[in-house]
């Protein structure tokens, strides 16, 4: 089975119907910020699909609490990496840089006002589970002061390189926001872990690190 989603090698679900779930406002950041940003906007990126299928997903009205399959998202990075002359992981950064600022703004605006940066890294992936619905839980621990460790057990393989990107960068986000200084983020996508839906997963880990 394929470890890429960068239509290079068959999808290992049909665009729509996979077992992986993010919730529909990523959807709607996403389209936003390529319409605002990258090169011919929407309508570029549609044509950039090699498969028919994810471009007619994308054409669907997103609504911001329903569930959506991931994998034509997470296809979408390689789509508007090319797009924008960058590579998927640049891409991606930005665009989680994105999202997040508008979360910040938004749904978790109350949240960060009153948090410390302590309080919101340990609250990370409860705030993962209201975007994502992978089949491992995420965890967080506080090591010690102005260090922790983010964990996820059975990470598909698919999704390793996406996920780093987007926890690193939402997590270095909400931490400045939360008033943290000098972060340092460390992650680590390793050990096998049980199959998922068929499909190898991995072990995720995230030392995060500020003043």
């Amino acid at each position: 089975m394929t470890t890429l989603l960068d239509e290079t090698q068959p999808l290992p679900f049909e665009p729509g119907k996979g077992p992986f779930r993010i919730k529909g406002v990523a959807y709607m950041g996403h389209l936003e910020y390529v319409a605002q940003t990258a090169p011919g906007g929407v309508e570029a990126m549609l044509r950039g699909f090699r498969d028919p299928r994810l471009a007619e997903f994308f054409q669907q009205r997103f609504l911001p609490a329903s569930w959506y399959d991931i994998i034509p998202l997470v296809v979408s990075g390689h789509v508007c990496a090319r797009q924008c002359s960058t590579t998927f992981s640049s891409f991606v950064r930005a665009r989680s840089k994105f999202q997040a600022a508008l979360d910040i703004s938004g749904i978790h605006r109350f949240l960060l006002k009153l948090a410390s940066p302590a309080m919101v890294i340990t609250r990370l992936p409860a705030l993962q589970s209201q975007y994502i619905d992978f089949h491992g839980r995420g965890e967080a621990q506080m090591i010690e002061p102005g260090l922790a460790i983010l964990s996820r057990a059975q990470l598909p393989q698919i999704f390793g390189r996406w996920f780093s990107v987007v926890n690193d960068t939402y997590a270095e986000a909400v931490l400045v926001t939360a008033g943290a200084q000098n972060v340092l983020i460390r992650s680590d996508i390793s050990m096998p872990d049980k199959h998922v839906h068929g499909l190898p997963s991995v072990q995720f880990r995230c030392e995060v690190r500020w003043d």
